[in-house]
């Protein structure tokens, strides 16, 4: 049996005020990363996605911020690095505290959620992933499809691109800075209810009583 990470409602109750560089810019569609950028969250598909938009509508793209919140090994720094020369603003900051992590998800108009298509990757779901849920902003998962496209997908239909599809990321993008609104699932309340760890800690103390009663 598999129980999730899942999310702690007391993690969003300790927020903190944004620091400075981080404040949310005006008339802006802001896309929050939080995490570690390397091999296994490549953000290469976004990079390439994001270029490919600023070239077919530069005037739309003025309006996209993407911040980049966490530790990046120095090939992430470098494609990030190369938007420098579009018209999209980037922030790029290094590992801060958690309740700061939590106020810039907050602060976003979407989350960003990646997984490389490396072998095994269809099967991780990510801790990042359930804060995201708690969070309850839109989000964009540019993941293998498998566990954790299966939540996004769960939630928002339209939520999931695989990683070697950058005209459907770019897409999503353009509907996104058009204002065209992200379908979501009607339940989509009680499915982020059902990943707050009381339920996982209920799920695993039910296997626990199981595997004492024996069979």
């Amino acid at each position: 049996e598999c129980i999730y990470n899942g999310w702690d409602p007391g993690d969003l109750a300790h927020g903190a005020p944004l620091p400075a560089g981080l404040e949310r810019k005006e008339n802006t569609f802001r896309l929050v990363y939080t995490g570690t950028l390397w091999n296994l969250t490549d953000v290469t598909p976004v990079v390439d996605a994001v270029r490919r938009l600023a070239s077919e509508q530069p005037p739309l793209t003025s309006r996209l911020e993407l911040v980049f919140l966490g530790r990046k090994t120095p090939e992430q720094v470098a494609r990030i690095s190369s938007l420098g020369d579009t018209n999209v603003r980037v922030t790029a900051v290094d590992y801060l505290p958690h309740p700061v992590a939590i106020a810039t998800m907050q602060s976003a108009d979407a989350l960003l959620l990646l997984l490389a298509k490396v072998p095994g990757a269809e099967r991780v779901a990510p801790a990042k992933l359930f804060e995201y849920l708690a969070v309850d902003r839109p989000m964009l998962a540019v993941v293998p499809d498998g566990e954790t496209a299966s939540i996004v997908r769960s939630v928002e239909p339209d939520g999931w691109r695989d990683p070697g599809d950058p005209a459907g990321i770019a897409a999503w993008l353009r509907d996104r800075l058009e204002g065209r609104p992200l379908p979501s699932a009607p339940d989509r309340a009680a499915i982020r209810d059902g990943f707050q760890r009381r339920q996982q800690a209920g799920q695993l103390a039910a296997l626990l009583d199981r595997v004492v009663e024996g069979p």
